[in-house]
């Protein structure tokens, strides 16, 4: 996972999946919805009203170290210190910050909500999924995004051979990812 620049032609998790009962307390919008009020667009680097609109935008970039409490802790006084009506998250896609939330020790009850409800997706996208099986009738093959690592990167492009899947597990990888799925 990343923090992806806003879109109207990227899906978001709320496409997706039924986050609302794994936070019900919190207001949650489809990045495209909000875009549609709130359009914005890039300038020099970085992020303002779009279309003629005049909200005010704040940036705030993520830290990869800091958890989510913290985060949201600085989020919550840059809003009482200004006026913006849309708050962009940036991120140094350099140290992408779900490599520290990821942490064993920092999954909280609360994230693992959102981690199941990740496990549920939205009924319009199920049903597309067991549409699409029957209309194949078996014959394809889906490959699992948690089994798209960074040696297996390395194997595909030929790159770091120290880093590079061993030829035995290359048989296997993407069987071994769904099974642990």
């Amino acid at each position: 996972g990343r923090v992806v620049d806003p879109n109207l032609g990227v899906l978001d998790a709320l496409d997706l999946w039924d986050m609302a009962p794994a936070a019900p307390r919190a207001r949650m919008v489809s990045m495209r919805r909000f875009l549609k009020q709130f359009p914005l667009q890039k300038a020099n680097g970085h992020w303002g009203p779009g279309g003629g609109h005049t909200f005010e935008v704040h940036e705030e970039w993520a830290v990869p170290t800091e958890s989510e409490m913290r985060l949201a802790s600085r989020l919550r006084a840059d809003v009482a210190r200004n006026a913006s009506r849309v708050i962009v998250l940036r991120e140094n896609g350099a140290e992408n910050m779900c490599w520290k939330f990821k942490e064993v020790n920092s999954i909280h009850d609360w994230r693992k909500k959102v981690y199941e409800s990740l496990d549920k997706p939205a009924e319009h996208v199920r049903k597309y999924a067991l549409d699409m099986i029957k209309h194949q009738g078996g014959n394809f093959l889906i490959a699992q995004w948690r089994s798209m690592t960074n040696p297996l990167m390395y194997t595909l492009q030929g790159v770091s051979p120290q880093q590079q899947l061993p030829l035995e597990e290359q048989k296997h990888h993407h069987q071994d990812c769904a099974k642990q799925v």
